[in-house]
């Protein structure tokens, strides 16, 4: 190759090193471009927007591009009340977060909780909502939720509040009702125990009209009451 050759490269080269050395700089100022805007969306009931930002606050420091949005997620999942996370980035430098709740439907101890689809999860604030309560064994909790799932519209329909479910796992199933009536049920076909019982409070009059303090529904054919004050006079079935 020529000398005059070599000359007639120089600006080619030269202009190959400029572009490099924008673009470089380009990628560069794009990884130090700070998050501009943090938009939290989702119906959120008890965490509050000012929790989630103070959340990622710490992690947002390094730039829009360089965030880690694995370690963004993980950290909000981390938070009592979060069900899911989704992170998006949107150009130039909004960060969007997608937060699910869980709904409780139940109380689990002191501070835990059962959200819709069964999942346990722990909140030291109480919750500002009259919820049920389920005890047992840790191993029960599945049962427990789908008993209570089960049993709480059948419950409703007659006019009746189920507001507690209790595993005795030594002998049977303890159910409280609101105004204080509590059932007792086998260990095995709870379900269909109660709507035996449920029959019965429909078609006797007299479990309705008075108040009832125990029934124990652990007999084939039969069910023991316990009233609250004097029995009733005829406690049969009308005809």
């Amino acid at each position: 190759m020529t000398l005059f050759a070599h000359r007639k490269l120089l600006p080619s080269a030269t202009a190959v090193v400029v572009a490099g050395a924008l673009l470089g700089g380009i990628l560069w100022g794009l990884e130090q471009m700070p998050v501009q805007a943090l938009h939290v969306v989702g119906e959120l009931r008890y965490l509050s927007q000012q929790t989630v930002r103070a959340t990622l606050a710490p992690q947002l420091r390094g730039g829009f591009h360089r965030i880690d949005l694995s370690a963004l997620r993980s950290s909000l999942e981390q938070l009592p009340w979060v069900r899911t996370v989704q992170l998006q980035r949107r150009w130039p430098g909004e960060l969007i977060v997608h937060i699910r709740e869980h709904r409780p439907m139940a109380r689990w101890g002191e501070d835990h909780y059962i959200g819709a689809g069964g999942a346990l999860f722990r909140s030291r604030e109480p919750v500002p909502l009259e919820l049920p309560l389920l005890s047992g064994p840790s191993t029960a909790l599945p049962a427990l939720s789908e008993h209570y799932i089960q049993l709480a519209p059948r419950f409703l329909a007659a006019g009746l509040r189920l507001q507690g479910v209790t595993l005795d796992d030594a002998c049977c199933w303890r159910l409280s009702l609101a105004g204080g009536t509590e059932l007792v049920a086998p260990l095995e076909q709870i379900e269909t125990t109660v709507s035996r019982f449920l029959l019965l409070y429909r078609w006797v009059p007299v479990l309705r009209e008075s108040s009832l303090q125990r029934v124990d529904l652990r007999y084939p054919h039969a069910m023991a009451v316990a009233w609250n004050g004097s029995p009733p006079d005829n406690p049969r079935r009308n005809p």
